[in-house]
């Protein structure tokens, strides 16, 4: 008899065949090794903002206006301090001096 005939021959045989074959899977299946939640590290941001002059009420009067919807800082400009605040909201480019100067964008060639 060929291997496919046999499962044809016999049906009882081939049902408790398959039923334990069903029941090793779902034996092995809860004995596998994962967890719920893996654990890993989420990468964190810290935003730390001052201003100069600024007392702790006045910045926690803000309440971060600015800060979520900032996409990115750049210095420009020839001496490099002016400050400007890609943002999320809105189409216009804030911007600002500041009392240092930024390093050039890594791009840029000297």
């Amino acid at each position: 008899m060929k291997f496919i005939e046999t499962f044809i021959a016999r049906p009882v045989a081939t049902t408790l065949l398959a039923i334990g074959i069903a029941l090793a899977g779902i034996i092995a299946f809860r004995m596998l090794p994962v967890a719920t939640l893996p654990q890993v590290d989420f990468p964190t941001i810290s935003v730390n903002a001052s201003v100069a002059g600024a007392s702790p009420e006045v910045m926690a009067a803000t309440k971060g206006t600015i800060a979520p919807w900032m996409a990115s800082l750049t210095f420009g400009g020839p001496d490099l301090r002016t400050v400007y605040l890609g943002s999320l909201m809105g189409t216009s480019i804030p911007y600002f001096r500041a009392p240092v100067a930024g390093l050039p964008m890594a791009h840029w060639n000297r």
